[in-house]
């Protein structure tokens, strides 16, 4: 399955750039700005990105379910944020506790997100049903290679939804803007769009001007 391009008739002028910007190269344009928004050790599901992603970031915390809780009661929160909360547009990103073996999404809130226009989740923890997920084609960045059979219901609990949490290994706040593909995840702060896109725009151009010099038998160093 080939990488297929993200609509962007429907995307605000900002999201359609970034939509056109390898993360590779939004990646270094954060690096050059001293900006902390490349994720690590989170990866398209299975290896496998047939989606670009872009969207703006709505947040869950979880952590290991309480110890006094009432038997048979759910404390999890992200399925009310999936079935009323959302955008389209929006990107969920999900911190789980690495510690406790359970998955905190599935096919089911893939589908149903896909339904709603959601633009993708990043999950910084496991998920089941990934082979149901792939061919649904919904955009999924996950914990690299994890994956767990176990639910969320009664082993997590949310602790808050739409605050700051840290997802492969970055920062992130409700309202960032997050852009994932084939390479992995960058999230970008509202204020600094611009001046990441000018950055990655001309990291493009030149990396093209060195295939091209290269394909042709030059060397790094020919293009300055």
């Amino acid at each position: 399955m080939g990488v297929e391009e993200l609509a962007t008739s429907g995307l605000p002028e900002e999201h359609r750039r970034l939509a056109e910007l390898p993360t590779a190269a939004l990646s270094d344009a954060l690096d050059a700005l001293g900006l902390a928004g490349t994720m690590g050790g989170i990866s398209p599901l299975w290896g496998r990105s047939p989606y670009r992603m872009v969207g703006t970031a709505r947040t869950v915390l979880q952590a290991p379910r309480r110890v006094d809780a009432a038997p048979g009661v759910s404390y999890t929160k992200h399925l009310g944020l999936v079935d009323g909360g959302l955008r389209p547009g929006d990107v969920v990103l999900v911190s789980t506790p690495s510690r406790v073996a359970a998955s905190s999404w599935g096919f089911l809130l893939s589908l149903r997100c896909k339904v709603r226009g959601v633009a993708g989740t990043v999950l910084d923890g496991t998920v089941r049903d990934p082979a149901e997920i792939l061919e649904l084609g919904y955009a999924l960045f996950v914990r690299t290679d994890q994956s767990c059979p176990a639910g969320s219901k009664f082993r997590l609990e949310t602790v808050a939804v739409d605050v700051p949490i840290t997802c492969g290994g970055v920062l992130v706040s409700p309202g960032d803007i997050v852009v994932g593909d084939d390479s992995g995840v960058v999230v970008i702060p509202p204020a600094r769009v611009a001046e990441v896109i000018e950055g990655a725009t001309a990291i493009v151009a030149r990396e093209r001007e060195l295939a091209r010099v290269i394909r042709a038998g030059g060397r790094f160093a020919d293009v300055s």
